[in-house]
């Protein structure tokens, strides 16, 4: 959750010029459902790393988000191919609209 790397994140976020937005936690590479209730306070912890960035390249003319949310292994596997697609989709989809609505450029 990077809390122990601010010094870090404070030397490395003002280079950076694109982001994958995908939700990690203390249990894995990404939450199992970003859209679920109980997973809200790990995606404010991003938004507020991810708004960080963004004010501190404000001077930048162009940054980029890319939405990640990937496939299995990442994605926790319902033995359905067609449903798991869906569900990764759906995921991207949410956190292009979460972004949009939250983040202050």
């Amino acid at each position: 959750m990077l809390e122990d790397r601010q010094e870090e994140l404070a030397r490395i976020l003002p280079q950076v010029r694109h982001i994958h937005a995908r939700v990690g936690y203390t249990q894995g590479p990404q939450v199992p459902d970003v859209r679920k209730k109980m997973y809200r306070d790990i995606v404010a912890v991003h938004l507020t790393l991810w708004q960080q960035w963004i004010n501190l390249n404000k001077s930048k003319s162009c940054l980029t988000i890319t939405t990640e949310f990937g496939p299995p292994p990442y994605l926790i596997s319902s033995g359905n191919r067609e449903r798991d697609n869906e569900r990764q989709w759906q995921q991207n989809l949410w956190m292009k609209r979460y972004l949009s609505r939250h983040l202050i450029t």
